[in-house]
């Protein structure tokens, strides 16, 4: 089977066992140098009790890129009879009950563009092990359950690397010789694998201090780029601000006697929490106090927060398996949220969550990518990393706290921590601490942990003035997501209060479902538990306005017919904020639907219409603008087409508007941004077209709002636009949950291709087997709507079907652009499809895009022209690339006792001699290379030879020019110091050094082609036919 069509193994929840092994102490031997980086592991391993498995076999996770060197235990070094690789793990048979285990390795972080384990990032090391980036660094057991205590040594070169650290506190630190240095960390709390962190970097560091409840003092660091180094006073106070906050609300104090955040400019996620050592992307931590907003601060302060308060809720405490990833996150998004909330302002905090919640995480629920927040399987465990994991986790953490109030709650918390504490627990085991603490039974609850989707509660009420009761009808409807077609009724707190006419809220007889009563009996929590369920309150003496699901209490739509009536008591009496808030936005919201029926095209306002409506209603439609000199309202769309833009659940929120007659004028324009309306977010049409997905899975994005009616008019209904040729991550996230293969079919004018080729680039890093991308080029000058119009549906639904994927697409745009007979266009085509491939995130699709590139690459050049580009290879001169080779021609010129060829061994020779460090990289491809001059070859063998025996480089120096002193004289001689010299980058010199082995290389192989055909034309012998064609071949390749 192609490897491309294998799909990954599936990870299933009901499989889980405990690890085989326990690993007590875990000893790093990091040893960072140039080309390889050393790592020594030295574990203590004993057989897990608990585990049902043999305890004398055990399995290690591996990387792809580690190189293992040696595998002992107990001081015994193993042969390769003694261990066994299966895939990238390593597997150890006849393990002692207990046992000292330690392997060697060779990694290459400046390779790893994975950005998993340990990779460099401009002039520093750092890492990133969460979820499972540790096995690229040594092999562990590398799942969460597996904790240990970890003892970190790291050495380096002292003058690019002065600063290096890890988990935990210092214990040494000192000189290596050799200009190197080292420094020992201990963490003394165990702890799994993927918070796991060490840095090595030329830093400086912000300090300050922070003294705990118990009187214990802590230093606290920050480490920045020098460049950085203004920007840490607000980081630095909303750490101190946490730690002071999560002692006060959580009694949580900071176990180790220092805490440090490192910044680094390319890091793969926005913060990680590794123990002791918080790494963060700059842009999450730094804030120039000259520049950053208002947002910015309070948006480092939450992210901040909140992956110091991991040092509880996922580090002490941690995940039992992935599946269980929300224990760590949502209970942290909530500890954070509300850490905001006190720092700042609560309503404001619970609007902008819950604003992300209803157009992100709603969708999500809404679409084929929806799953529970603790799924029953997975593929790849990096896509679980979900607003629904985080965002929806948080909310069933925060309905616990609504339910059982913020008292029970703590004492829930407390017990959770100190029964767990050092553990890798389960979301149940955290459900049961609460149940515990206060006796509330949460089992049906417990569903929100395994149900998907968004549940919809339907209310409506009915007053009797005789016996003053008020009754609540509630029903609730969960739409089936793609693990269960039918839903169990969920346990949905709903958080509300009376209000009389006055606006004060009753204290009525509170029914039996109503919980966590606040003391003056204002308000309460309904319990919510069946499909349809009736509340009566007694003692109501007139007819309340409900508010009901204070606060957002649940992760629900709610339906109520509010009256316009009563959304303006609301907004103007309620005492809860959210309420309040939402109130205005139902009132807007009608506003903005009058608006929309009753606006006729035309150049001003209607009269009646501004009688009916205020001026700010007017704005907030955005159907009219106010002239600047007349103070008259302008009709925004005057003689333009309109077309009304819904939100995903078909509700109008914008207009967009087209040109009617060509005019300078802009094709298109939309309405202005609103709270509810966001371009970068809206995709035109997509209500509609969600609604008729088929078993394709495909969705047609054009470029406008007539190409959408057009497209749909002739009966294709699967198609969007997203107002305009760009196309924004947010839009193409929104897309990806609905449809996993949206076809890009812009229109076929350069400016549309142009467009095109930036979304290819903008998303190619990003797509994975799940989430694809494709393209359908249309014909030039033409755009969807011309050509069905034109053509007719089936000839556009063919234009479709000859779709190419994305990185087809790209190929075949960058192919049409440069002359295939040209090496260098070639070569500088191949180098930028290399970058490109290496920027998609996703390791296994990466490797297949790229073999499948190079496959391509090697095809460009036929045969036949072999010798011909070869002519064009030694005439071609480029000023900055090959100012060098034409002027060591020029230098030969004047020395003609030497030949051409000699010239440019000598110049590889030079490289060779004074940049050993670039040598030592290209050892492999310098071997294949046999020179014509025998002294030539014998030097070159004896420099690599030396460099193989791991030689310093003045003892290898002075064996050489012993041996060779006359030949080197006249390499010096010949190759011109100062020509060579200027590329003073090591980058030129090893671009010079690939081009003089590629052109020797060639070389070579032309003149044993040239020799095989003489020989041919004389005798046609087989074997030398064979080799002609094997060599032939070979040439075509590189």
């Amino acid at each position: 089977m192609n490897q491309l069509n294998q799909r990954p193994q599936v990870i299933y929840l009901k499989d889980y066992q405990v690890p085989s092994h326990i690993i007590d102490t875990t000893h790093l031997d990091i040893r960072i140098d140039t080309h390889k980086t050393r790592v020594i592991s030295t574990l203590q391993v004993r057989g897990n009790p608990a585990s049902q498995t043999s305890h004398n076999q055990l399995q290690l996770h591996g990387g792809k890129m580690l190189e293992l060197v040696s595998v002992a235990i107990d001081g015994v070094e193993l042969d390769a009879s003694g261990y066994s690789m299966a895939g990238t793990d390593l597997l150890l048979a006849d393990c002692p009950a207990a046992f000292q285990l330690r392997t060697e390795c060779l990694i290459e972080p400046q390779n790893n563009s994975s950005l998993e384990g340990l990779y460099k990032s401009g002039g520093m090391f750092c890492t990133q092990c969460e979820a499972e980036g540790f096995r690229n660094i040594t092999f562990y057991l590398d799942r969460p359950d597996a904790m240990s205590v970890f003892t970190t040594r790291i050495s380096a070169p002292k003058e690019q690397y002065p600063v290096l650290l890890a988990n935990g506190n210092p214990l040494e630190q000192g000189d290596e010789g050799d200009d190197r240095h080292f420094a020992v960390w201990h963490d003394p709390f165990p702890k799994p694998a993927y918070l796991f962190a060490m840095v090595a970097g030329d830093l400086v560091r912000h300090a300050d201090s922070f003294t705990t409840c118990s009187g214990r003092p802590v230093t606290l660091h920050i480490f920045v780029e020098a460049h950085n180094s203004h920007k840490c006073e607000h980081a630095m106070a909303s750490l101190q601000r946490s730690m002071r906050w999560d002692e006060q609300v959580y009694g949580r104090e900071y176990d180790l006697d220092l805490f440090m955040i490192v910044a680094v400019d390319d890091f793969n996620m926005g913060a990680m929490e590794n123990k002791g050592l918080n790494i963060f992307n700059s842009d999450c931590v730094l804030a120039d106090p000259d520049t950053a907003t208002d947002a910015m601060f309070e948006r480092i302060e939450s992210i901040v927060g909140h992956e110091y308060f991991h040092n509880w809720s996922g580090n002490r405490v941690t995940c039992r398996d992935w599946f269980q990833l929300s224990l760590k996150e949502g209970f942290t998004v909530f500890r954070d949220a509300e850490y905001t909330a006190d720092m700042y302002s609560r309503t404001v905090k619970r609007i902008d969550d819950v604003t992300v919640l209803r157009t992100a995480q709603f969708a999500e629920d809404s679409g084929p990518m929806a799953h529970p927040i603790r799924p029953a399987s997975y593929m790849e465990i990096n896509n679980f990393y979900s607003v629904t994991v985080y965002e929806k986790g948080a909310e069933v953490v925060g309905m616990i706290h609504t339910l059982l109030g913020p008292e029970r709650f703590r004492k829930g918390s407390d017990l959770y921590f100190d029964r767990h504490d050092g553990q890798a627990v389960t979301t149940d085991d955290f459900v049961t601490a609460m149940e515990d603490a206060s006796g509330i039974d949460l089992t049906q609850f417990k569903r929100w942990y395994c149900q998907a989707g968004t549940p919809t509660v339907k209310v409506w009420d009915e007053y009797d003035q005789q016996t003053q009761e008020y009754r609540l009808h509630l029903q609730q409807s969960t739409p089936p997501t793609p693990e269960a077609e039918h839903k169990l009724p969920f346990l949905i707190p709903l958080r509300m209060a009376l209000l009389d006419a006055q606006g004060q809220a009753l204290q009525p007889h509170w029914p039996q479902q109503a919980c966590a009563i606040k003391k003056d009996g204002s308000e309460a929590v309904i319990a919510m538990t069946a499909e349809q369920q009736s509340i009566c309150f007694s003692g109501v003496s007139s007819r309340p306005v409900p508010s009901l699901l204070r606060g957002f209490s649940a992760p629900i739509k709610l339906d109520y017919p509010y009256t316009q009536q009563q959304l303006l008591f609301l907004a103007q009496h309620d005492d809860d904020g959210f309420n309040r808030w939402e109130a205005v936005q139902r009132l807007l919201l009608r506003a903005l639907q009058e608006v929309i029926n009753e606006a006729t095209l035309g150049e001003a306002v209607n009269e009646e219409l501004l009688k009916k409506y205020s001026e700010e209603d007017i704005n907030l439609t955005g159907l009219y603008y106010k002239h600047d000199k007349s103070g008259k309202y302008i009709d925004r769309f005057n003689s333009r087409i309109i077309f009304p833009v819904n939100n995903i659940t078909g509700d109008a929120v914008a207009f967009g508007g087209r040109i009617i007659k060509e005019s300078k004028l802009a094709k298109y324009i939309n309405s202005p941004e609103t709270e509810f309306y966001k371009k970068g977010s809206m995709i035109f049409n997509l209500d509609k077209a969600k609604a008729c997905r088929s078993e394709t899975n495909e969705v047609i994005i054009v470029e406008g709002y007539i190409d959408v009616v057009s497209v749909y008019s002739s009966g294709i209904k699967n198609v969007i636009a997203n107002s305009g040729t760009a196309l924004t991550d947010r839009q193409i996230n929104i897309i990806w949950k609905f449809f996993s293969n949206p076809i890009i079919c812009l229109d076929g004018d350069k400016s549309g291709q142009d467009a095109a080729l930036r979304i290819a680039e903008k998303l190619f890093p990003i797509i994975n087997d799940e989430n694809k991308i494709y393209f359908s080029v249309m014909p030039e000058g033409n755009d969807p709507d011309d050509y069905i119009k034109q053509n007719g549906k089936e000839n556009f639904l063919s234009l479709l079907k000859e779709k190419k994927i994305i990185q087809n697409y790209i190929w075949n745009y960058h192919l049409k652009k440069i002359d295939r007979s040209n090496p260098f266009e070639v070569s500088k085509f191949e180098k930028e499809i290399k970058k490109m491939c290496y920027l998609i995130k996703d390791e296994t699709l990466k490797k297949y895009v790229f073999e499948d590139f190079l496959a391509k690459i090697k095809k460009l050049t036929p045969i036949q022209n072999i010798r011909k580009n070869y002519q064009r290879f030694k005439k071609y001169k480029n000023k900055q690339n090959y100012q060098i080779l034409n002027e060591t021609k020029t230098l030969h010129q004047k020395k003609s006792h030497f030949s051409k060829i000699q010239i440019k061994e000598f110049s590889v020779l030079f490289i060779m001699l004074n940049y050993l460090d670039i040598t030592s990289t290209k050892i492999e491809d310098i071997s294949e290379i046999t020179f014509l001059s025998e002294k030539n070859e014998s030097l070159k063998k004896l420099i690599l030879s030396l460099l193989l025996e791991g030689n310093n480089q003045k003892e290898l120096l002075s064996k050489i020019i012993s041996s060779h002193k006359k030949l080197i004289e006249e390499i010096h001689e010949n190759t011109s110091i100062q020509i060579i010299t200027k590329a003073k980058k090591e980058d030129s010199i090893l671009d010079l050094l690939n081009e003089l082995i590629l052109e020797l290389k060639e070389l070579n192989d032309l003149k044993k082609i040239e020799s095989l055909e003489k020989k041919l034309i004389n005798n046609l012998d087989e074997n030398s036919f064979s080799e002609l064609v094997k060599l032939k071949n070979q040439l075509n390749r590189e």
